[in-house]
């Protein structure tokens, strides 16, 4: 079964991680994946050494490259330019929309797929389930399907050299308002005052120029921007061995987003045993279960964050119990041969149908 699937932007994005974990966890089996491009930014990295190469072009040339291959299906992902050149098409494939974005925004456009024959909506939760079936105006299935994780963050964890001498508190995201990085600032300033120590590592891209002095601004305001270490566009391949560092160091992995989809960075932390702290919000609840696989605060409660993560800080076995059992629990679902599976099987059922 030859599947493409369609997103606009190359850029470093859990859009993309799971796009690079299909291509090579699908070789070889009943799904013959490929990936399209509308236009390339900055993420090429994250497919260097894949199985196979994506695919760069604009809508002509995607429609070009349609009618001189035949797809059994197309998985469109939050791309509704294409609907209109798939609308020409129809009948010749089956049509998927996928629905990964967490910005609200990005999600109106499923108010408006009517006159478009779609076989199935996927999405990355059940609680991104609920966001759709509201926008949607007419009854399409929808479909929840577990991201895959690359297999760098499902291999062996390994210990870190040299071990970091001082705790890490990291974060991982865009520097936007849904992220939520000012408040990253303000729970690492708090836990300074209890652990001079402390370390503040933030992995994230600008989503403006201007960020970066907003960035510095909050740091030195706050009084942490001694111990802060921003690693700008940090290679994906190389991240699970960031988080191993963060994990030897006695450090913990916070999340302070608004908003997630799902939320793959959390998801690759636990699979590299790294004890996490996130806002008590949509789909962490799915995967996450409070004191045993992670820790929940309130959202928007500084105190509260901040004592959460002092309590993983001060307690290194209960840090290290969390972190093994976060694990174990993450790549029950999300190791990628088991979500691969799903998905195939899945894909096979609808494709079928139609």
């Amino acid at each position: 079964m030859k599947v493409l699937f369609v997103y606009k932007f190359l850029t470093t994005g859990g859009v993309e991680v799971v796009l690079q974990a299909r291509l090579d966890g699908l070789h070889g089996s009943v799904i013959d994946g490929s990936v399209w491009f509308l236009e390339q930014l900055d993420g090429w990295a994250i497919f260097r050494g894949s199985e196979r190469d994506p695919y760069f072009g604009d809508l002509s040339q995607l429609e070009a490259h349609l009618r001189e291959n035949k797809y059994d299906a197309i998985s469109v992902i939050d791309t509704p330019e294409v609907f209109p050149l798939l609308k020409r098409l129809e009948g010749s494939t089956t049509i998927i929309v996928e629905a990964h974005s967490p910005y609200l925004e990005n999600l109106e456009y499923l108010r408006s797929l009517n006159g478009l024959e779609i076989a199935s909506i996927v999405v990355p939760s059940r609680f991104q389930a609920s966001l759709v079936r509201k926008r949607l105006k007419r009854k399409i299935p929808v479909l929840f399907l577990p991201n895959p994780l690359r297999r760098s963050f499902t291999s062996d964890p390994l210990g870190f050299k040299p071990t970091p001498t001082q705790p890490i508190l990291a974060w991982i995201g865009r520097l936007d308002s849904l992220k939520n990085w000012r408040f990253a600032i303000k729970i690492a300033s708090n836990l300074k005052k209890f652990n001079p120590n402390i370390e503040l590592w933030m992995a994230g891209r600008l989503v403006e120029s201007a960020t970066s002095d907003e960035l510095y601004q909050a740091a030195k305001r706050r009084g942490v921007l001694d111990i802060l270490r921003w690693f700008e566009n940090f290679p994906h391949d190389r991240m699970h061995r960031w988080l191993d560092a963060v994990r030897d160091s006695g450090g913990v992995m916070l999340s302070t987003s608004n908003g997630e989809s799902f939320g793959m960075t959390v998801a690759e932390a636990m699979a590299r045993e790294c004890a996490v702290v996130v806002p008590d919000i949509g789909p962490f609840r799915e995967f996450i279960t409070d004191n045993r696989t992670g820790i929940f605060y309130k959202p928007k409660s500084l105190k509260n964050a901040a004592s959460k993560v002092q309590l993983l800080l001060q307690d290194g076995d209960r840090r290290e119990k969390i972190g093994s059992a976060a694990r174990l629990s993450i790549l029950k679902k999300h190791s990628s041969n088991v979500a691969l599976d799903v998905m195939a099987n899945s894909f096979e059922k609808v494709v079928g149908h139609y």
